[in-house]
């Protein structure tokens, strides 16, 4: 039935039989169908036609179904293709009650006269009130109802009039009129369906025996709009679709002057134009770029009233693709006042695009928000809200309620998403920002050119408020400037590189290692801050050599400012002895004056080797129980954590995560923050007693040192505050260590304060024989000469020493060493103690050297050293 409906139809568009009334310039509406059935049933009417029958009635003419012994259903339909347009008519029920058995479907347009798909008028219903209903029919599934009309139908044996509207814009009309009535009263709903083929109006009966012949049809009259343009649809930027209100044949004949102008006059190219049914395809040579354009047809013909129309304008946006920073999350506000200023969201068009937000998502975590359909032109601002809020009623249009995800008052991220799926932006906050917030007070970003998800580039509104809508205060501020923090060897051809902010390679970008040029970069918006140097070869540079990287033409990401930064890479620790332990401070003063700054307890560290090592995976425990159980203190942000060269490199325990504001720095008065590793607890678990100190990776024991009180000078009578310093860092015995002799009881980060500062290259050159330096010597806790190195060169290799302190009386007072084996060299620092650990007078004292070999003579050497005592 379908296929022979479809072959009529075909037949019908070619010559139509009814009088059609002329078009107007002015778009008024075309009767194409009037039935009064004076000449049922012939020229075009289809269906049941014996079923029904002309009858003249006091109101006119109208069609009688003809009874029928069998209950059942009888259809009588016509070619219409109209699909916007009005459709009246009227209907009598003769002498019954309308009920569910025994109602009619007036089909305004079908496709089928079995299951039609289309739109129909339901009259007849069981229940004391009946109305005409307005339905979608969707085949064999069940209809979709889109209104009902106001007007109750009467139930008094006299005909009704029904009318129906459809605009362009797709909104239904309808209304329906008794004998009663001087007016239609009228019921409207919205539809989005688009057009489809459907050529059928018709009448469709369902009934009981006794009910057959009791329906009556008043005379029929049908409008519909002449073709025009009902919408644009933006298919991909090369290809739009011109959607009519009827169907276009013949497309590339029929619109030969078509034209899409943009709004600055520009016409764009047209490669093709096809036609589909209701719609008619333009492809253009070139992706056109956003913008309101007018699509112009020029004159053409009517398919059906084969008029000829003038030419159409018709206005439509077409939205650009969006990348990633083209809408920015520029405000937002944690922290509601409540009844004033809710949970807001505000979004920033940066780019030249224009951008619509339908389908698009803000979402927190696995909670979301779709957005409606909404227009954001270059430079706009959106304010998303969950409630509206007064301050922005002066432009409602640049705000948006929809129910926003809560987002925390003190740290969180958000993300924003096209309708794809595809991150446009993302921010995220912390407590350090917001713990001060005031209700109604937002966060304002501070660089649009810049991620949102670093926190560096938001800041708290200045004055406790918010710009919601406008531009941001924080717009004058400068993000600070581009840093390089470290460069580290994380694998034997790998180098990562970590930057204060985000770093973005330009074509002029170069990174040299040893004046080698790298090319194999890895650097990725997700890595943020840090990019990867791979697939170093060993002729670009060789480990346990310095490295020397130097970065030319690099910028902060969304600048055009170049840099240059030169660092050496520092390498892993592997090997013990690349590092000591070098300073202890366990026992630190705190809360002895209410207006003086509290020491903390720290280890510096001393890297032996003659090149910079990365200490990101170093870290500190206590001695191991029998079970290799260890508690462990591990620093924070140890990925910046590094040591140069024979330098120094410290681990301190703060709960202060702003360096200025750790007691380490305000005590010892410290303004850089190079070196320092902060341990986020209040104490690294040292004692007053003593305890063991590992120095680890988490491959290895690098260092260890199991401390005690008895290492301090016998001078101080009070190791409270002062820290023990390692003297040299050749020896590593007790004798190594001593109390430090700062003005401050310790000295962090820089050479220690007992250090003998013998140039030892010097003695190795000389003839073998004993050497003390320096001498005279002071041994009274004045930072001065405090300790004297002793070394001994021997005249060859398998020598046993000893090393002994006599007074000038001749007597033995120290003993330093005995029979150790030695090489070339030994050394050894005495502190002017003697053998019971009390210091020693002013005085002079004779050191002795025994030297023996079990295959050559003995050698003694002897030196005379002078201690003075200023306390």
């Amino acid at each position: 039935m379908r296929s022979i409906c479809l072959s009529l139809i075909l037949l019908a568009i070619v010559s139509f039989p009814c009088d059609i009334a002329s078009q107007n310039p002015d778009d008024t509406l075309n009767t194409i169908l009037y039935l009064d059935y004076k000449p049922f049933p012939g020229q075009f009417w289809l269906g049941e036609t014996i079923r029904f029958e002309p009858e003249e009635t006091s109101y006119g003419t109208f069609l009688r179904q003809i009874g029928n012994p069998q209950a059942g259903s009888h259809v009588v339909y016509a070619n219409s293709s109209v699909y916007y347009g009005s459709w009246e008519f009227s209907v009598m029920f003769d002498g019954f009650t309308t009920s569910n058995q025994n109602r009619i479907w007036v089909w305004l347009m079908a496709d089928d006269t079995e299951y039609p798909e289309g739109y129909a008028v339901r009259i007849g219903e069981s229940g004391t009130m009946k109305y005409a209903r307005l339905v979608r029919l969707r085949g064999l599934n069940q209809a979709d109802e889109l209104l009902r009309s106001n007007r109750v139908l009467p139930d008094d044996n006299r005909p009704f009039n029904v009318k129906v509207e459809r605009s362009v814009d797709g909104l239904w009309r309808m209304g329906v009129k008794t004998a009663i009535d001087t007016q239609y009263q009228w019921s409207e709903a919205s539809d989005d369906e688009a057009p489809f083929f459907a050529p059928f109006f018709g009448f469709q009966t369902n009934f009981t025996a006794t009910r057959a012949d009791r329906f009556l049809f008043g005379p029929v009259n049908i409008d519909r709009h002449s073709t025009s343009i009902r919408s644009v649809r933006v298919l991909t930027p090369s290809v739009i679709a011109l959607e009519f209100t009827d169907i276009i044949p013949n497309a590339s004949t029929n619109f030969p002057n078509l034209r899409v102008v943009s709004e600055n006059g520009i016409a764009a190219s047209i490669r093709y134009v096809s036609a589909d049914d209701f719609s008619l395809i333009v492809e253009f040579n070139s992706p056109l770029p956003g913008g309101e354009y007018t699509v112009e047809t020029g004159e053409f013909d009517d398919i059906r009233t084969g008029n000829r129309m003038q030419s159409q304008h018709f206005q439509f946006t077409l939205f650009d693709v969006p990348a990633f920073g083209d809408l920015i999350i520029n405000e937002l506000l944690p922290r509601a006042h409540d009844g004033v200023t809710p949970q807001f969201v505000e979004l920033y068009n940066v780019s030249n695009k224009f951008l619509n937000l339908e389908n698009w998502r803000l979402r927190r975590g696995s909670q979301s928000v779709t957005l409606p359909s909404k227009h954001i032109m270059p430079g706009d601002y959106l304010v998303i809200s969950r409630t509206a809020f007064s301050q922005l009623a002066e432009s409602p249009s640049a705000t948006l309620v929809v129910p926003l995800p809560v987002f925390s008052v003190s740290q969180d991220q958000l993300w924003l998403q096209d309708s794809k799926g595809v991150l446009i932006d993302s921010v995220s906050y912390s407590s350090s920002l917001t713990s001060s917030l005031t209700p109604g007070q937002s966060l304002e970003r501070i660089d649009p050119s810049y991620p949102g998800s670093h926190i560096v580039n938001w800041r708290q509104h200045p004055s406790g408020y918010h710009t919601a809508g406008t531009e941001n205060m924080a717009a004058n501020l400068d993000l600070p400037q581009l840093r390089l923090e470290n460069a580290r060897l994380i694998d034997t051809d790998t180098i990562l590189v970590d930057f204060n902010l985000i770093a973005e390679r330009s074509a002029q970008t170069k990174f040299n290692i040893n004046e080698t040029t790298l090319n194999e970069v890895m650097w990725s918006l997700e890595n943020g801050t840090q990019l990867y140097l791979t697939n170093i070869s060993d002729t670009d540079w060789i480990e346990k050599s310095r490295g020397i990287l130097q970065i030319q033409d690099i910028q902060r990401f969304g600048s055009t400012q170049n840099e240059s930064f030169q660092i050496e890479v520092a390498q892993q620790v592997n090997s013990k002895g690349d590092l000591l332990i070098n300073e202890i401070l366990y026992q630190p003063i705190q809360n002895r004056y209410s207006s003086f700054s509290d020491q903390s307890e720290y280890i510096e560290i001393l890297n032996t080797r003659p090149f910079s090592l990365d200490l990101s995976s170093v870290f500190i425990t206590d001695t191991p129980d029998k079970h290799e159980q260890y508690r462990s203190w591990i620093p924070e942000n140890r990925h910046l954590w590094r040591v140069e060269a024979q330098n120094y490199a410290v681990i301190h325990a703060d709960t202060a995560s702003e360096w200025s504001k750790t007691r380490i720095a305000a005590f010892f008065q410290l303004d850089n923050a190079s070196n320092f590793a902060r341990v986020n607890r209040s104490t690294l678990g040292l004692t007053s007693s003593g305890r063991g100190i590992y120095l680890r990776t988490p491959e290895a024991v690098v260092d260890s040192v199991y401390y005690s009180p008895a290492w301090h000078h016998p001078f101080v009578s009070d190791p409270r505050g002062r820290s023990l310093e390692r003297v040299s860092s050749r020896n590593l015995d007790q004798l190594t260590w001593s109390t430090s002799a700062a003005h401050l009881g310790g000295t962090p980060g820089v050479q220690n304060s007992i250090t003998i500062n013998t140039d030892h290259n010097t003695i190795a050159q000389q003839a073998p024989g004993l050497y003390v330096t320096p001498n005279p010597f002071s041994p009274d806790m004045d930072g001065f000469d405090d300790m004297t190195d002793i070394s001994v060169l021997t005249p060859g290799f398998g020598y046993t020493t000893s090393i002994r302190i006599f007074n000038r009386y001749g007597r033995n007072v120290r003993n330093l060493m005995r029979d150790s084996y030695t090489g070339n060299e030994q050394r050894i620092v005495w502190n002017g103690t003697d053998n019971a650990g009390r210091l020693l007078p002013t005085g002079i004292y004779i050191v002795y050297a025994e030297l023996n070999h079990p295959e050559k003579p003995s050698e003694r050497y002897t030196e005379a050293l002078v201690l003075v005592r200023r306390k």
